[in-house]
C-alpha cells in the first residue's frame, strides 16, 4: 500500500500575513490574493503555527469554547475571502513555541514564517534551514507589502 504524502503549508500570522507594525493584512495579500495563490498551489492542508494558538489553548483550558479557525479567518480577513473553503482546509496547531516539531519534514511540506530562522534554530533544524531557505522555507519581510509571499507561492506547483 502506497502512502500518499499530503502537500502541507505551515504559516504564521504576525509579520507574515499581517504587517508587523500595523497588524493589518499586508497590501498585496488583500482582496483574497493570499487565498488565491494558496489554492493555485494545490495544498492539501494549511496549518496555522502562529502564537495566537496559545491563546486558544489557554481559553480552552479555562473551559471556553473556541473556534480557532474562525478567529484566524477574522484576524486575516481579506487575505482569505471564502470562509467555507478556509474552514475546511485550515487547521490550528497546538504549542506554537514548538511549531517545528509539528512539521512533517518527511512529507511535502512548505513553511512561511517571518521568524522561521529562530524557530528552526531553536528546534535544532539549522541544516534544513540552510538547505531549504528560499525554497520550502520562506521568510517574508515582516513589514513588507506581501508581494514576496505572492512571488514565492507562485513558484510552488
Amino acid at each position: 500500500m502506497t502512502h500518499i504524502k499530503k502537500k502541507s503549508l505551515y504559516f504564521d500570522i504576525d509579520g507574515t500575513i499581517l504587517d508587523e507594525s500595523t497588524k493589518a493584512v499586508k497590501k498585496n495579500l488583500q482582496n483574497g490574493q493570499l487565498e488565491l495563490k494558496i489554492r493555485e498551489a494545490n495544498f492539501d492542508e494549511i496549518l496555522c503555527v502562529g502564537n495566537v494558538n496559545d491563546i486558544f489553548q489557554g481559553l480552552e483550558d479555562m473551559g471556553q469554547q473556541v473556534d480557532g479557525v474562525e478567529i484566524i479567518y477574522t484576524l486575516c480577513f481579506d487575505a482569505f475571502t471564502d470562509f467555507d473553503w478556509f474552514g475546511s482546509n485550515v487547521y490550528c496547531i497546538k504549542n506554537p513555541d514548538q511549531r517545528i516539531k509539528q512539521i512533517d519534514f518527511s512529507g511535502d511540506w512548505w513553511y512561511m514564517d517571518d521568524l522561521a530562522d529562530r524557530y528552526l534554530g531553536n528546534g535544532g533544524k539549522n541544516e534544513i534551514l540552510k538547505q531549504q531557505k528560499g525554497n520550502r522555507i520562506f521568510i517574508p519581510s515582516p513589514s513588507g507589502d506581501g508581494q514576496d509571499i505572492i512571488t514565492w507561492l507562485e513558484t510552488i506547483f
